[in-house]
């Protein structure tokens, strides 16, 4: 009861506001910055006159017509500043070519929004062979996480702030029940169909973004990096969960009555992303704050979790051909 009385006095307390800061001169990516808290978090960001805005989506037609309203409604003038690049989480190689592209045509990055995720309980499968939920919100987010780790670093020689990654995890983490965490290896669990517990699975993918930003945490010192929930809010991510007309009735009733807009909530992205409150030490943030993580995390079990999920994800990459020598 007392976690429903705090959840509904968070949702109804207005945020404060952001601090003033201006990004002029500096480049900044925004992953899933088609729709919703992703449009928001771009459009918010856009605003405080970055050199170069780059939205990374999956979808190049929604893509492009997201940077035109936001090139609008930002009143940026110059094609250059606002860019839609292409990014499918779902595709390890489109990651891989996406951070190619940033090496190749950006000298400096300053903030990473990784926004985009999935939520679905429908079980498919990735070109890549891993389930799409465990792919597109932990895989592939991290694995972009590590190909950006060099231009990050470069950034962080020259820049007068650190550069930021910041991680979009959920408050779901409280509500996993994790039960692969047992497992002789966790990944190849999460990924088995036959005991898949997809009811479990969107709250599990970002309990485990918790754990991975906390131990990437440990190898980036010269970068800040923390995760972040934007609240509950009423958003396009839910929109795989639909096609019940009744859950659909219900669970529009709730999201209206409780949930803020993806306006207010992407404003605890960009807080995250250019704050100087946030130590960006891993740290898991909320409303502007930084909040304990699930007992899960911070239990003796869990940093024992923590560092083998490091440790497959790690394998998972050298598998797939990707070399994380530079960590």
């Amino acid at each position: 009861m007392s976690f429903v009385i705090e959840f509904l006095r968070r949702q109804f307390t207005a945020l404060p506001p952001l601090p003033p800061v201006s990004l002029i001169g500096q480049n900044v990516i925004v992953t899933g910055a088609n729709t919703g808290l992703g449009y928001e978090t771009a459009l918010g960001l856009a605003k405080l006159n970055p050199a170069r805005l780059i939205c990374a989506c999956r979808d190049v037609e929604r893509g492009n017509a997201a940077v035109q309203r936001i090139r609008q409604s930002s009143g940026v003038s110059d094609e250059t500043s606002v860019e839609m690049w292409l990014l499918d989480l779902a595709d390890f190689n489109s990651v891989k070519a996406f951070a190619e592209r940033v090496e190749k045509e950006l000298k400096t990055v300053n903030i990473v929004v990784e926004n985009a995720g999935v939520s679905t309980l429908k079980w498919s499968i990735t070109k890549d062979g891993w389930e799409k939920t465990l792919q597109v919100n932990v895989l592939a987010t991290f694995l972009l996480a590590i190909l950006l780790l060099p231009i990050l670093r470069r950034t962080a020689k020259t820049a007068e702030k650190v550069p930021r990654l910041v991680i979009v995890a959920s408050e779901a983490q409280y509500f996993a029940s994790f039960a692969e965490r047992s497992a002789d290896n966790i990944f190849d669990a999460l990924n088995d169909e036959k005991n898949a517990r997809m009811l479990d699975r969107y709250a599990v993918s970002k309990l485990l973004d918790v754990f991975l930003t906390r131990e990437l945490a440990n190898y980036v010192e010269d970068i800040e990096i923390c995760s972040v929930h934007p609240g509950l809010c009423y958003s396009d991510l839910n929109r795989e969960l639909r096609g019940n007309p009744i859950l659909d009735f219900f669970l529009g009733v709730f999201m209206k009555a409780f949930a803020r807009t993806t306006e207010q909530g992407a404003t605890n992205f960009i807080h995250a992303a250019v704050s100087d409150d946030v130590k960006g030490r891993g740290e898991f943030l909320s409303d502007f704050r930084a909040r304990e993580p699930a007992k899960m995390v911070t239990s003796p079990e869990g940093k024992k979790v923590q560092k083998k999920l490091w440790d497959e994800l790690i394998q998972i990459y050298k598998n797939a051909g990707f070399d994380c020598g530079h960590l």
